[in-house]
């Protein structure tokens, strides 16, 4: 996610050192996720749209399982 610099906080894991274009790409899949929202994104070609589609959407679905199985376990400890 953007601060209030607008440099990314979030690492995505792309393989390569990633271009502004594809870390702004996986940022707003990423943000289209999390708010259960519709994204029409574009891009120029050649400029990775796949491969920052997919990093986008699986760090997004790391998260939120690691989000999900927190909540289980702190259910889970607090007795609720």
């Amino acid at each position: 996610m953007p601060n209030l610099t607008g440099k990314m906080t979030r690492e995505f894991h792309h393989p390569y050192a990633a271009y502004d274009i594809q870390k702004t790409f996986m940022d707003v899949v990423y943000q289209v996720l999390e708010n259960e929202g519709v994204g029409i994104l574009e891009s120029p070609t050649g400029t990775g749209k796949s491969l920052s589609l997919i990093c986008g959407s699986l760090t997004w679905l790391r998260d939120h399982k690691e989000k999900a199985l927190q909540k289980a376990l702190d259910e889970h400890i607090n007795g609720k």
